[in-house]
Formats: structure tokens, C-alpha cells, sequence
């Protein structure tokens, strides 16, 4: 085969390798084109003519590619000079670039060679593997993005296959036993723990691969005789009815017990000392309210041994509402009655004390007032000494019980209206949770139930004649099918943010500027074909959080940043911090998007709110609502600040990593 077509005619052979599917060119040690296929002439965007330079001969491969790369070229002079010694090369991927800015990854491999030739060639066949590449790409940012993710967690992650053989380690689980994450997968369990801990660990293994999930604290000894102290989480891994495999996770807790050894210790001293001091102020809030009492509800008067009233102080009389000339000279029983409001016909006379008795006497009664109004009396008679004239005399003390009595009674009935309406909340609580769980379990099995039947019946319609690729019908059956997929995407995100509702922390310190810099690093990755400018600050700060929440939080942020940017010429993002209130940061992501109207800010944190068409921009409404209810979760705050046409600002302010906030 010749460039110009014009040295000899072509065979059946060569029109077969001049149309092939994939490209074809033979060149010789200098990397010169002798032959070239029509395939790869549409590759490179050139005709047959450009390939022969103006002494006839044929051009430079690396220019014809521009092939600008030094290294790859280097490469490339290598493959033609192996397949020229005999020696198959292994293929080669370089990127070949037409006329214009576009170009394909290729992977080269070496054919036949002709060493009778005047100057030695080799056919090399060219495969366009450009979205083969790509892939890999993708994935391998994928996986090292969630490797990378994995890593940072404090917590040891494995993953074991039902052959208790490892598919899966994270640096902190390798870590434990002295090894890297590559030294641990695809070791047997029995390679990795003792004999005496994998002994105890077999069978909740067992229970495991049965389909339990199992929690379990554990004391283990380690090689220096301390003890150490480990939570274990072991979940089953379901394939579809099967269990196929095994979670494994497990933390090292040793200092979690030790502070709270410590705390149940201090607990119990600040219990006692509580204990000591609630007694003391008890005795104290009793002597008060006793003297408080004694001034208001209090009153003393002396009697004869015939009940004869002889003194009558200021305090009786206000107590009594009887001034000293009414009651001097009465008797006693004259200002009381009994329970049943009867006269006490000498029955208080002869309670008081007998002759030389030091003993005091207590009455109840109900005590008169002027008007005929009524107080419930505790009367305490004691014995004084006797006068000049030797009569006996005592004293009469007597407490005003009456609102005490009613306050007392007032406490018990409001107490018991507080009992029942607190206990009739907690009935309306417990009602709430489960009409709560009823309705998750509603949205997450027995609506996407009839969504599946929905988009199988599609499918059966388009692969059916009743609906032919040319009908107008299939538009409409197009519109369920992505309706119902919509509607699956809507299922699943209301999912997610009810289980965000109920799903508790696992607080840890967190490197925002690791996690960052990976979700920039995917998206970069997912988005290779888009010019976006990023700004990144450097230094970011390390919060109290939960890395796994917040990777999601910070990923759908950024996946906002990213969308509202695709119609944006010139798109920037910026990424980075600023000071919030003592003990916090605010972290901000800011675009040049399309933003939005500032009077409707609100509504993007509720579920399914949109400010765009979903033709303009796709998504369902989630991102702001579920990265609000992470950020609450985390005691923190997400507001919005944009205008239409010219960007949007996100500001995060969450809680620093201090030894306050770790101890919390």
C-alpha cells in the first residue's frame, strides 16, 4: 500500500486492509509512513496526499499525528524497533490528534514485518480505544476516590466473601495487623487473626453468613500485655436471598472506656457531694419556711388551766382577726370548733397538760375568725411556769394550716393532670413514629413496586410491534419510561432524607481540606471534557463530624456548583473558609452560574423545590434539602446567597475540632 495510490495497484488483501474497521499503517525504523488505511485517514481528519512529503517519500508518523509528546514518541520508536528485531511488543496507547483540536487514544499493535523490503517496515494495527481509556479512567478515579474516602475513617473497614477470604481492607484495618490494605486482600481469615481470636470470632462468623447482623464489645490483650477494648459491627452482605459475603468494622474504644470509667467514678463523687448539699439545702429551705410560717401563719397566746384566755398579743390578733379587749377573759373553746364544725364542749381543756408534766399536747381544730370565717388550726399547748398568784398557765401556739393544705392539694391535682397529658403525648408520639414508619416502609417497598411493573411494561411496548421505532406513539411511551424513573429517583432521595432524620452522627476529627480536595478531584475526573476554572484554598480547618455525611454533604454542594455552571462561559468555582462565631468555621463554595431569585431562597431547602426547568438543568430538587439536614445533624447552618445570572454562594458554618468539642 501506498500513500498516493499511484505505485502499484492494489490487491484484494490490501483493499481489505484499506477499509478495515480499524486503522492500518506500515512504518519503517524512522517512523516514516509507507502505507496508510482509509480508517485511519478519516481518524486523523487528513487525506491520502498529506501522508507523502515533497521528495515523494513518505512523512514523519509523529507529525502526521502530532504526536507532541517527547515521552510518548520515545515509546513509540521503541515499539517499531522491537517488532523489527523479532521481539512482539507489548500494545502501546498514545493519543493521535487530527486537523483539528479533536483526537483519539489508540492502541497500537504490531503485525506482520517485511524485512526483504528495500528499508524493513511493520503493519501496525490501530484500534480507536478512546472510550475504552476513558472508562478505566473514570473508574480508577472512582475507586480511588472511595478507597481514599475509606482511608481517612478511623474506623478498621474490611470486607470478607463467603470463603472468609479478604476482598477488602482499609488502612486502618490492615493497619492493625501490620500491613498494608494490597498485603491484606485476598488473605484467608485464619492468615489474618490468631487461633485463639479467630476461635471466638467463628461462630458469630457463622451467624453472620446466616443472615444476622451482630454489635458486640470486645476485650482483647495485645503483644505488650495492655489491654485494649474494640466495638465489632458485622453485617451480611445479601444477593438477593444469599448471603454472599460480610461486612466487617471495628474501633478501638480502649480510651472511650477508660474516660468512662473515669466519668462513673466522678459521677459517683458529684453524687454524693449532690446528695450532701441537696440535704443541706433541704434542711436549709426547712428552717426558712419554718420561720416564715412562724411570721406569718404563726401566733402564740397564754391560757389558764380552765381554758381562760390571759394574754393576747399582736400576732394573735392578726392571725385571729380578734383584737386584745374581744378575747381577754373568753375561753379558748370559743374560737375553735371541731372537724365536723361542732362545739368542743371542753374537749381542747382537757388536752392540756397535766400537772407537772413537761409533755406538749396537739390539737387540730378549725379556728374562727370575725365574720365567722374559718382556718384550719394546729394547736401546740406547753407549759409555763406558774404566776404569783400559782395558777397554771400555758402556752398556745397555733399554725395556720389552711393554705398549705389547699397548695398541697392543688399540687397533687395539677401533678396528676401533668401525668396524664404527658402520657397521653407520649401516646400521640409513639402514634407519630409509627404512621412515621409506616409511611418509609410505604415509600421504600410498595411504591417502587408498581414503578418497576411500570418500566418493565414500557420495555415490553417498545420491543413490541404494536409500538414501531417510527411511531408517534413512541414519544408518549419514552415519557412514562422517564417519568417513572423520575418518580424512582424521587422514592429513592425521600429515603435518603428520611433516614438522614433518624441516622445519629459517628462524630470524628475530619480533614475538610482532605475531603475537599477528594470530591474536587471526582469531579474533575467526571467532567474532563468541561473548561472550570478552580480555585481551592489551601488551608482548611478540621471540624468535629461525621466524614462519611459530610463527603455526601460536601459532594452534592459541589455537584450544584458544577450543573449551575454548564451553560456558563468561563465557569469558576471557588472553595474556602472564613471565621464564624467562637468555635466554629463558615466553609463556603462559590460559582458564577446561573444562580437564582434571592426572594425564593427559602424554598430551596425543602424537598423537590427547583428554580430551574428540568430542561435547562436536570436534578430533582434534593441536594440543598438533604445537605441542610446533614449540616443540622451536625449543629450546624447552610444559607444561600445569589442573584440570577451571576452565581450562587453556599456558606457552611459547623462546629472547629477542639478538645471541647471532643470530649462532647
Amino acid at each position: 500500500m501506498n500513500p498516493s495510490d499511484t505505485l502499484v495497484p492494489e490487491t484484494p488483501a490490501d483493499k481489505l486492509a484499506r477499509y478495515s474497521a480499524c486503522g492500518i499503517i506500515e512504518l519503517d525504523a524512522s517512523l516514516r509512513v509507507v502505507a496508510i488505511n482509509a480508517p485511519l485517514l478519516d481518524w486523523l481528519n487528513i487525506e491520502a496526499k498529506d501522508c507523502v512529503g515533497p521528495d515523494g517519500a513518505g512523512v514523519s508518523f509523529v507529525e502526521l499525528a502530532r504526536i507532541n509528546d517527547e515521552e510518548c514518541v520515545q515509546r513509540l520508536r521503541k515499539f517499531v524497533a522491537s517488532a523489527l528485531a523479532g521481539i512482539p511488543p507489548a500494545a502501546l496507547h498514545i493519543r493521535l490528534w487530527g486537523k483539528g483540536r479533536s483526537f483519539i487514544t489508540a492502541r497500537l499493535l504490531a503485525g506482520e514485518v517485511d524485512l526483504q523490503a528495500p528499508v524493513p517496515t511493520v503493519n501496525v494495527s490501530i484500534i480507536d480505544a478512546t472510550e475504552e481509556m476513558d472508562t478505566i479512567r473514570e473508574l480508577k478515579a472512582k475507586i480511588a476516590f472511595l478507597q481514599g474516602t475509606v482511608d481517612r475513617s478511623p474506623s478498621a473497614l474490611a470486607y470478607f466473601d463467603a470463603d472468609l477470604v479478604c476482598r477488602f481492607s482499609n488502612r486502618a484495618h490492615s493497619a492493625r495487623y501490620g500491613r498494608v490494605p494490597a498485603g491484606v486482600v485476598g488473605l484467608h481469615l485464619e492468615d489474618i487473626l490468631s487461633p485463639a481470636l479467630l476461635k471466638d470470632l467463628l461462630p458469630r462468623i457463622a451467624r453472620v453468613l446466616s443472615g444476622e447482623s451482630l454489635s458486640f464489645e470486645a476485650e482483647r490483650q495485645g503483644d505488650n500485655g495492655e489491654h485494649k477494648f474494640f466495638s465489632v459491627r458485622l453485617t451480611p452482605d445479601f444477593d438477593g436471598a444469599h448471603v454472599v459475603g460480610f461486612f466487617a468494622e471495628h474501633n478501638d474504644i480502649t480510651d472511650r472506656k477508660m474516660t468512662e470509667d473515669l466519668v462513673f467514678v466522678a459521677n459517683q463523687e458529684l453524687e454524693e457531694q449532690y446528695q450532701r448539699k441537696a440535704l443541706e439545702c433541704r434542711q436549709q429551705a426547712e428552717q426558712l419556711a419554718h420561720l416564715a410560717l412562724e411570721a406569718r401563719d404563726r401566733a402564740q397566746f397564754v391560757v389558764d388551766a380552765d381554758g381562760t384566755i390571759v394574754a393576747w398579743p399582736p400576732g394573735a390578733a392578726r392571725l385571729f382577726d380578734r383584737s386584745e379587749a374581744a378575747c381577754l377573759g373568753r375561753n379558748i373553746e370559743e374560737l375553735f370548733v371541731s372537724e365536723r364544725s361542732t362545739p368542743l364542749n371542753g374537749d381542747l381543756i382537757r388536752r392540756l397538760p397535766q400537772e407537772d408534766s413537761e409533755t406538749v399536747a396537739r390539737v387540730s381544730a378549725w379556728g374562727l375568725r370575725s365574720g365567722d370565717r374559718r382556718f384550719w388550726a394546729d394547736c401546740s399547748f406547753a407549759p409555763l411556769s406558774c404566776g404569783a398568784d400559782e395558777r397554771r398557765l400555758f402556752s398556745c401556739v397555733v399554725h395556720d394550716l389552711t393554705e398549705s393544705g389547699l397548695l398541697e392539694g392543688m399540687l397533687r391535682s395539677q401533678g396528676r393532670s401533668l401525668q396524664d397529658e404527658v402520657q397521653k403525648q407520649a401516646a400521640l408520639l409513639s402514634r407519630i413514629n409509627e404512621d412515621f414508619d409506616n409511611f418509609s416502609y410505604l415509600v421504600g417497598h410498595d411504591f417502587r413496586a408498581p414503578l418497576r411493573h411500570i418500566k418493565g411494561y414500557v420495555q415490553l411496548l417498545k420491543e413490541s410491534e404494536v409500538v414501531a421505532a417510527s411511531s408517534p406513539d413512541l414519544r408518549y411511551v419514552d415519557d412514562i419510561d422517564r417519568l417513572a424513573s423520575k418518580m424512582g429517583g424521587m422514592v429513592d432521595a425521600l429515603l435518603e432524607y428520611t433516614r438522614l432524620g433518624s441516622e445519629t452522627p459517628a462524630f470524628a476529627k475530619v480533614d475538610v481540606g482532605q475531603l475537599i480536595k477528594a470530591t474536587v478531584g471526582q469531579f474533575k475526573a467526571q467532567h474532563s471534557n468541561r473548561l472550570i476554572h478552580w480555585e481551592v484554598e489551601p488551608e482548611m480547618p478540621q471540624v468535629r463530624g461525621d466524614p462519611a455525611l459530610l463527603g455526601e454533604m460536601f459532594s452534592r454542594l459541589v455537584d450544584n456548583a458544577v450543573k449551575f455552571t454548564a451553560k456558563t462561559a468561563g465557569a469558576t468555582i471557588q472553595v474556602g473558609v472564613r471565621e464564624g462565631s467562637p468555635g466554629r468555621c463558615v466553609i463556603f463554595i462559590k460559582d458564577n452560574g446561573a444562580g437564582f431569585d434571592a426572594a425564593q431562597a427559602p424554598n430551596l431547602y425543602l424537598l423537590f423545590q427547583r428554580q430551574h426547568h428540568t430542561m435547562d438543568f436536570p436534578g430533582l430538587g434534593t441536594g440543598l434539602a438533604i445537605s441542610q439536614r446533614i449540616a443540622q445533624k451536625h449543629g450546624g447552618t447552610i444559607e444561600c446567597v445569589a442573584k440570577r445570572d451571576e452565581g450562587c454562594t453556599v456558606y457552611l458554618e459547623i462546629p472547629l475540632w477542639t478538645q471541647q468539642t471532643a470530649a462532647a
